[in-house]
């Protein structure tokens, strides 16, 4: 879904449209709080910082 950054791959954007669209809000909800429990950060600031790499 993030790609692999050591290679310089891009997010997988189509990934991110079908799991935030696609999944109810609680397995959206629980991917969320998954995500920050296991990097210490939000998956928002993750994101962010991928899809910015990724335009550039």
């Amino acid at each position: 879904m993030f790609g692999n950054k050591e290679k310089k791959e891009k997010p997988d954007k189509e990934t991110f449209k079908t799991v935030l669209s696609q999944d109810n809000f609680r397995q959206i909800q629980k991917l969320f709080s998954e995500y920050q429990s296991m990097t210490g950060e939000p998956l928002t600031a993750a994101v962010e910082v991928r899809l910015k790499i990724s335009n550039n």
